[in-house]
């Protein structure tokens, strides 16, 4: 009976030892089951650090299990975080921690580095283990956006701190819980505002909206709610900000009202300028007897201004919307067709003139156009002024048949003075004949006051002679040398020089010249003009050697001469006098002339299409100016 119940203790031993290392088994299936499917990596190192065990999951970093085993894992670690690692290593090994996490980076077999968080756990005492178990898992990408979402924050605060905009939070009573230092520019420390109701700053008249704006985006009725108020600065001063608020109280990180604040009063204040100066255009519009008027491209009316509505062609309410070939007819409309696309175009104003026959007869009137900027990124608009211009084209006709019958005038009397002149001469040299015999006769024959006498109508027949030819040369500047050519101005000056060479060396005249160029002009009365000029400077010499100066310089489609002297100078009032005809400033006995030479420079210039005037003041010589054209296009000779 023993015998049989030993046999069956040692059977029930057998059956249970085989039923143990049968669960053993199933177990170690099913651990193996476990970490090789495991997305985490599970590996066991021997004291040294070496790879006793790698699970498949190491595939992640492209290494195959079984080429890392008794690798060293510290080969693997990235070499900023291998001491780091050492040390947790070494305290797992001491036992000191019981699942020691640490985070490192291990090197992947492409050359990244990939972010571990990993947990050791000392398993060396354990016979089936031997070892240090660590299970690390992957947690690069969300390191990754981790730290994007740092920089995304810092990017953030960077913006709400350095933003112009005031950004301010508030709790559920209008208490101030958060601010963006650009609340200085109401004048305010941020530290100050914090905890404040944010309506005490609120200007008295805007509260109530505010409230109430507050109120319904409390209750979310409305997505970013844009309201204008006036908020109070330090100094007791308001400002304008345009304000948007924002329900986020359901966002944790928030848990408040956002309100993003724009300071807009300089924009207001504009915007009540720009509405005063439009009032002030209406007031000007009517005081004055000016239409105004708003066109598109096509002619079309957009806005009509007017003093009074009966200067208009229509009513106002007809004109608009509607064109000037509506409104006017084709003919004034075809006038208007290409300026205005050129008004457009370059921007460049313009005026037209245009008859439009009215009740009381034919009226002349002038468009002045100019572009104006579209608003808002519309398309530019035409502004029209209109002004009734029919008494100036009264005035100005009747200024034409003036000019033509004062020309009529001046022709008739160039042409007595030259027959005059002409008629003079005959009798003239007659008399001057006999006065010139009486002096060679009777000279010292006769008393003292015969032969004075004599002197003097000699004199006077001289003088007459040399009137009589500035009277010829006057009128001969209209009607003799009608050629004009390119003439070299050097040339020119030297001829004038060539005649006046007597007396340049009789007063120890120097003149001197720039380099001087060609123009369109007729080269005999070039001469005239330069010799004339130049004698003048001689003749009005102040105590030292003349000295005398020709220059010009390119002005637009001419040129400006100068001539420049250092003689007695001209008082400024006389400036125009002295080219009137006859006109002196000095006696005959001072200084000889007949008071005509800078007439007849004139009249060479005017001819020529230029302007002469004189610039000078009294001792302190003079500078004659004329403009001549450059090239025959430009001439004006008549």
């Amino acid at each position: 009976m023993r015998f049989v119940q030993a046999i069956a203790a040692r059977i029930g031993a057998r059956l249970l030892r085989s039923q143990n290392e049968e669960a053993l088994r199933a177990s170690e299936t099913r651990f193996q089951a476990l970490t090789e499917h495991s997305s985490d990596i599970i590996t066991v190192l021997d004291p040294d650090g070496r790879l006793l065990y790698c699970s498949l999951s190491a595939r992640i970093f492209g290494y195959e299990p079984g080429e890392l085993l008794g690798r060293s894992t510290f080969d693997y670690i990235h070499p900023d975080d291998r001491a780091r690692v050492g040390r947790a290593f070494g305290r797992a090994l001491r036992g000191d921690t019981v699942g020691l996490v640490e985070e490192f980076r291990f090197r992947h077999t492409d050359g990244s580095w990939r972010t571990l968080e990993a947990v050791i756990s000392n398993l060396l005492d354990v016979p089936a283990v031997r070892g240090l178990v660590v299970n690390s898992r992957d947690i690069t990408e969300r390191r990754r956006a981790e730290e994007a979402l740092r920089d995304s924050e810092t990017r953030f605060r960077a913006l709400i701190e350095n933003c112009m905009d005031v950004v301010v939070v508030l709790d559920a009573e209008g208490r101030i819980t958060y601010r963006s230092p650009s609340v200085v520019l109401l004048g305010y420390q941020p530290q100050e505002l914090l905890g404040r109701v944010i309506f005490d700053y609120v200007h008295p008249d805007d509260r109530l909206r505010a409230r109430q704006s507050f109120a319904r985006a409390f209750q979310g009725d409305v997505i970013g709610l844009r309201e204008e108020c006036r908020f109070r600065h330090k100094d007791g001063s308001w400002r304008t900000f345009e304000t948007v608020v924002t329900n986020m109280l359901a966002e944790p990180s928030v848990a408040g009202l956002v309100i993003n604040a724009r300071d807009i009063t300089e924009r207001v204040r504009a915007d009540a300028r720009l509405r005063a100066q439009e009032r002030q255009l209406q007031a000007i519009v009517g005081s004055v007897n000016d239409v105004v008027l708003e066109l598109d491209g096509d002619g079309r009316y957009l806005n009509v201004w007017a003093s009074d509505e009966s200067e208009l062609a229509r009513p106002r309410a007809e004109l608009l919307d509607r064109t000037i070939e509506e409104v006017l007819g084709v003919d004034v409309a075809a006038r208007f067709t290409k300026p205005l696309r050129r008004v457009l175009v370059t921007g460049v104003p313009e005026r037209i003139e245009y008859p439009l026959a009215l009740a009381d007869g034919e009226h002349w009137f002038l468009g002045r156009l100019t572009r104006l900027p579209g608003i808002d990124g519309g398309p530019d608009t035409i502004c029209m002024g209109i002004t009734d211009i029919t008494e100036r084209k009264q005035a100005e006709e009747a200024l034409r048949e003036s000019e033509a019958e004062l020309a009529r005038s001046n022709r008739d009397l160039e042409q007595f003075a030259y027959v005059a002149s002409h008629d003079l001469q005959e009798p003239l040299r007659m008399v001057t004949s006999y006065v010139q015999l009486l002096a060679r006769r009777y000279k010292g024959k006769l008393d003292s006051d015969a032969d004075e006498f004599i002197v003097f109508a000699m004199d006077g027949a001289i003088r007459m002679w040399r009137l009589i030819n500035d009277l010829l040369a006057y009128s001969r500047v209209r009607t003799e040398g009608s050629e004009i050519e390119s003439t070299n101005c050097e040339a020119v000056l030297r001829q004038a020089l060539d005649n006046l060479k007597t007396s340049m060396e009789e007063n120890g005249a120097v003149v001197t010249h720039d380099g001087l160029p060609t123009v369109f002009a007729n080269s005999p009365q070039l001469i005239q003009l330069f010799q004339n000029l130049i004698g003048n400077a001689i003749k009005f010499r102040g105590s030292e050697p003349p000295r005398i100066h020709v220059s010009a310089s390119r002005n637009g489609n001419g040129w400006t001469f100068a001539v420049r002297d250092n003689g007695i100078g001209i008082a400024p009032e006389y400036a125009k006098r002295i080219f009137i005809l006859f006109q002196r400033l000095h006696s005959r006995e001072k200084y000889s002339g007949t008071g005509i030479g800078l007439a007849i420079c004139q009249k060479i210039v005017e001819r020529h299409g230029g302007h002469i005037w004189v610039e000078s003041e009294l001792g302190k010589g003079a500078t004659f100016y004329f403009t001549l054209p450059a090239s025959e296009r430009d001439s004006a000779f008549s």
